[in-house]
C-alpha cells in the first residue's frame, strides 16, 4: 500500500447554505450578490428547484424574460408542487404576451396554493386582459377574500364591476382600494369615472384632481376626464385649460381632442379652431365617428 493521501475538497459553503444566503440577500434588495451565490449553488447542485426559482425571479425583475422563464420552468419541472415557480411563470408569460401559458400557470399556482391571494389576483388579471370579465371577477373576489388588505386586486375588481353597471359594490371596492393604496392614480381615476357615470360630477372632479396629485408627470388621462367633467358641468373655461393640458401630455388622445373641439364649437368665433382640432383627431383615428360627425356640422 502506498502513502497516497486523497486530496480533500476545500471547505466552503454548501449549496443549501448558499441558497439560504441568496434568499436573505434578495430580501434586502441585493440582487447581484444573490445571483453570485445562486450561480455557485447551482454549479454545486444543478437540480436545486429553489435556486432556479430565485434566479428566475431575479431575471424577471431585471426584465430578462426568456432567461427567467427557463429557470422558472426548470424549478417547476424539478418540483411540480412549487407554487411560487408557477406564479412566477404566470407573470413572465403575461409580460411576454402569451396569455394561454400565463393562465395555465396561474391556475396551477391557484391549485397548489388555494389560499394565496397573489395567485388568485394573477389569474384575475390575466382573465381581465382577455376580456373574460365574469371569470376575472370571481378570481379577484377570491383574492380579496384570501387577503382583504391587498389594494390592487380590489381596485381591478371595482373597475370591472363598474364597467358592467355602476353599483354600490363597485364604488365600495374602489374606495377601500384607495384607502389601502392611496398613491395609485388609476384607482382615483376609476372612482372618478364611476361617479361621473352616476351623475356626481362634483365627486368625479374631486377624484380626478386627486389623481393629478399622485402622478403629475403622467396625468393625461386624469386631465382629459377632468376636462370632460368640466364640459358636462357647463364650465367651458375650466374645460378648455384641462383639455389643452391633457393633449399636451398625450398628443394622441382623440377623446380629449373631440371634447376640446366641443368647447371651441360652443365658444363664439372659435369654429375654425374646432375644425382644426377635429381634423387632428381624425389624423390619429380616421374612423372616429363622433369626430367625423362634428366636423361635418362645424
Amino acid at each position: 500500500m502506498g502513502d497516497h493521501v486523497p486530496r480533500l475538497r476545500p471547505l466552503g459553503r454548501s449549496a443549501t447554505t448558499r441558497l439560504a444566503l441568496a434568499a436573505g440577500l434578495i430580501q434586502s434588495g441585493r440582487y447581484e450578490p444573490a445571483l453570485d451565490e445562486l450561480e455557485l449553488a447551482l454549479s454545486d447542485n444543478p437540480e436545486l428547484p429553489k435556486a432556479h426559482l430565485l434566479k428566475g425571479l431575479i431575471m424577471a425583475q431585471r426584465g430578462e424574460l426568456a432567461v427567467a422563464a427557463l429557470h422558472l420552468e426548470t424549478a417547476a419541472r424539478l418540483d411540480d408542487h412549487l407554487a411560487p415557480a408557477w406564479l412566477g411563470l404566470a407573470w413572465v408569460h403575461r409580460k411576454s404576451g402569451d396569455a394561454t401559458k400565463a393562465l395555465k400557470a396561474a391556475r396551477r399556482a391557484v391549485t397548489l396554493a388555494p389560499s394565496d391571494a397573489a395567485a388568485h389576483a394573477m389569474a384575475g388579471q390575466i382573465l381581465a386582459d382577455a376580456g373574460r370579465s365574469d371569470e376575472a371577477v370571481i378570481a379577484l373576489r377570491r383574492a380579496v377574500s384570501c387577503d382583504p388588505g391587498q389594494g390592487r386586486p380590489r381596485a381591478l375588481l371595482g373597475e370591472l364591476l363598474g364597467r358592467n353597471a355602476p353599483s354600490d359594490d363597485s364604488l365600495s371596492q374602489l374606495l377601500v382600494a384607495a384607502r389601502l393604496n392611496p398613491q395609485r392614480d388609476a384607482t382615483a381615476i376609476a372612482i372618478g369615472d364611476l361617479l361621473a357615470t352616476r351623475g356626481d360630477l362634483d365627486g368625479a372632479m374631486d377624484a380626478y384632481k386627486l389623481a393629478l396629485q399622485y402622478s403629475p408627470p403622467r396625468s393625461g388621462t386624469a386631465l382629459a376626464r377632468l376636462g370632460k367633467s368640466f364640459l358636462a358641468a357647463d364650465m367651458p373655461r375650466e374645460a378648455l385649460f384641462a383639455l389643452r393640458a391633457a393633449i399636451r401630455t398625450d398628443p394622441r388622445d382623440v377623446a380629449a381632442m373631440v371634447d376640446l373641439a366641443r368647447v371651441y364649437l360652443a365658444t363664439p368665433g372659435c369654429a375654425e379652431r374646432a375644425r382644426e382640432m377635429l381634423q387632428a383627431a381624425l389624423e390619429v383615428d380616421p374612423s372616429h365617428a363622433e369626430a367625423k360627425d362634428l366636423l361635418a356640422k362645424a
